[in-house]
């Protein structure tokens, strides 16, 4: 597992309540963790990072079925830390249709 104090922005995005229970946990962005709810219920994945725009109500966990989650803070009861995925961004390279009847556009 990465050393936390490694990990470049732990909360990357998160504010308010969702980020008090992160710290709280001691989990953060890229944590691969298994969170159980006041009802009992368990989410097993990796905390996604959030857009400061978003609400500050809930933690996003992308599940290990593939589908992602928000879970609301406030009902987060004990949340462990079982792992550590560091972020790997690749932008698939791909052509781009040409239409010689159009201008060229530089993106």
């Amino acid at each position: 597992m990465t050393n936390r104090s490694e990990r470049k922005d732990m909360f990357q995005g998160y504010r308010g309540p969702a980020r008090a229970v992160l710290e709280k946990f001691e989990i953060g962005v890229w944590s691969e963790v298994i969170l159980e709810n006041d009802r009992g219920s368990t989410f097993e994945g990796v905390i996604l990072p959030r857009s400061e725009t978003f609400d500050d109500l809930h933690v996003v966990v992308k599940l290990f079925t593939g589908y992602n989650v928000g879970i609301a803070a406030e009902r987060i009861v004990h949340a462990k830390e079982v792992g550590y995925r560091k972020a790997v961004y690749k932008i698939p390279e791909k052509a781009f249709p040409v239409d010689p009847a159009k201008k060229n556009v530089t993106l």
